[in-house]
Order: C-alpha cells, then sequence, then structure tokens
C-alpha cells in the first residue's frame, strides 16, 4: 500500500486524518471521485480525466484552488508517483469535495502499484450468470451530480444491470458491448460518469477500423443473438465475455484485436511524452 497520498499539492501519510467532522463532503455527500490509469509516472486519457474534472466541478458547482491546472493535475500526480516509489503500472483516485467554508473546494489524490503496465487481455473469459434483482434508479441517469466511483460496487462482479424497464445498462463493474455480424452495440442508456472516458475511446477505435455503432436497447432475452459480448471499464480496459449461464457461449475476435490496438496506442502516447 502506498505511504502517501496528496491533497491540495500536499504530500500527506495514509495514517494522517485530513478531513474535518463538519466537512461539507462528509456531511452532505458534496464531492465527487473517479479511478485513473497509467504507467511509467505519466496517466493514460490525462487530458480527458481533467476535462471531466473541470466538468463535474461545474456540475456540483465548486470553485477550485486558483492555482489548479492541468499541469498542476498531471504533475501532482507524477509527483505522488515518485513519492511512493511507483516507476511502472498504477491505478489512483481522484476525490474532489466541498470544504466547511464553501469557498474552495480540495482535490485528493491517490495511487496503488499494479502488475500490469499497460491493460492485460483475459484469454480465459468471464463469464455472465444472471441479471441484478436491483435496477438501476431513474435518478442516476438524469442527475448532472454523479458522486460515486461505482454505485453498484456492494454487488457481485460481472452481474448485468438494467433499467427499470428491463433495458440492460452495464454489468456491475464496467460497461458493455454487443457484437453481430461485425456490427457493434451499446446499450442506449449510460450512466454519465467517467467511464464514458474509455467508453468513448473504444468506440473511436472501433470506428476507425470501419466497424459500424448502433444505440439501442437490448434486453435479457437478446443476449443468445449476439455472436460477442465484451466489457470495459477504465479500472481493467477490455475483458472478454466467454458465455451467459449455460445457454450462450461468445467468440473474442473483435474484443482481442480491440485491445491490442488500444495498448499498441496508450504506449506511442506513454512512450511520447504526450
Amino acid at each position: 500500500m502506498a505511504r502517501h497520498f496528496i491533497l491540495n499539492r500536499n504530500f500527506i501519510l495514509t495514517s494522517q486524518t485530513t478531513i474535518k467532522p463538519t466537512n461539507n463532503g462528509l456531511l452532505f455527500g458534496d464531492c465527487f471521485s473517479f479511478v485513473i490509469r497509467g504507467c511509467s509516472s505519466k496517466m493514460f486519457f490525462s487530458k480527458d480525466f481533467f476535462d471531466y474534472l473541470l466538468k463535474k466541478v461545474a456540475d456540483f458547482k465548486m470553485v477550485l484552488p486558483i492555482y489548479y491546472s492541468q499541469t498542476v493535475f498531471e504533475g501532482d500526480i507524477k509527483n505522488l508517483l515518485y513519492v511512493n516509489r511507483i516507476y511502472q503500472g498504477f491505478e489512483g483516485i481522484v476525490s474532489v469535495y466541498r470544504n466547511e467554508n464553501e469557498k474552495e473546494s480540495s482535490v485528493l489524490c491517490s495511487v496503488e502499484a499494479i502488475e500490469n503496465q499497460y491493460y492485460k487481455y483475459n484469454k480465459s473469459g468471464i463469464l455472465l450468470n444472471s441479471v441484478s434483482k436491483e435496477t438501476v434508479p431513474e435518478l442516476l441517469f438524469k442527475t448532472k451530480k454523479y458522486p460515486f466511483l461505482n454505485y453498484f460496487n456492494n454487488l457481485e462482479n460481472n452481474l448485468i444491470l438494467t433499467d427499470e424497464l428491463g433495458n440492460i445498462v452495464q454489468v456491475s463493474n464496467a460497461n458493455i458491448f454487443f457484437v453481430r455480424n461485425n456490427v457493434i452495440f451499446v446499450p442506449k442508456r449510460q450512466l454519465k460518469n467517467a467511464e464514458l472516458i474509455i467508453v468513448k475511446f473504444v468506440i473511436s477505435l472501433l470506428k476507425e477500423k470501419g466497424y459500424s455503432i448502433v444505440s439501442q436497447n437490448i434486453k435479457e432475452e437478446d443476449l443468445k443473438s449476439f455472436d460477442e459480448v465484451f466489457v470495459v471499464s477504465l479500472r481493467d480496459g477490455i475483458k472478454w465475455v466467454m458465455g451467459y449461464k449455460s445457454v450462450k457461449r461468445y467468440y473474442h475476435n473483435l474484443s482481442a484485436e480491440i485491445s491490442s490496438s488500444m495498448d499498441e496506442f496508450l504506449k506511442k502516447i506513454i512512450e511520447n511524452g504526450k
């Protein structure tokens, strides 16, 4: 476990308490968080992460410290990795919360070392076993103030989540893509959180390769009709779904191809220092 995190440009030991009992973020949930990934002291999608941070600050009507910029954001992560002696693959969490005086908000960043520098494709595949009895609340589709890292982190992994009408939204720990006859289908309703950064990136790779993308409502009974299914998340990249229950098995040609293309793109970004 990393020994330090960074709060408003100050290094703090993880054993120290930093939030007062009167803090608005603590008392009223007046905060938001998102996951970051990277390697070699650089974040993947760093501009997208910072743009998302600025957008959520505006949605929450927060005010950042006047000095805070993309350069500061990237520098804080780089310095935090250095002080924690993390030199290869890492994941982290960025949290922004409103202080008790309500004048400025604080930015807290933490990082942890992980085994893989880039996203590791799962050759064995994962199995989607069932649909959750808990549906995605309608409020989550409408609110701009989406504070959660993962609203459904109390559910088991790879559980299919639907809206109140039974339309598939995602799995409990990732967004989901479907493939039929070389056409890519994505759920029409998606939660507007930071995970859309990697979803949009994967869609751009698919379009570059000439695939059509169709956004539509997909039901549980439609799962039998697809040739391939894969899930995507900032934390894990692309993962192949090998099957649904015992009734359907899927191929993994496209997911392996796109996962390889994504890693090649990210390696060029990291190596070029951009």
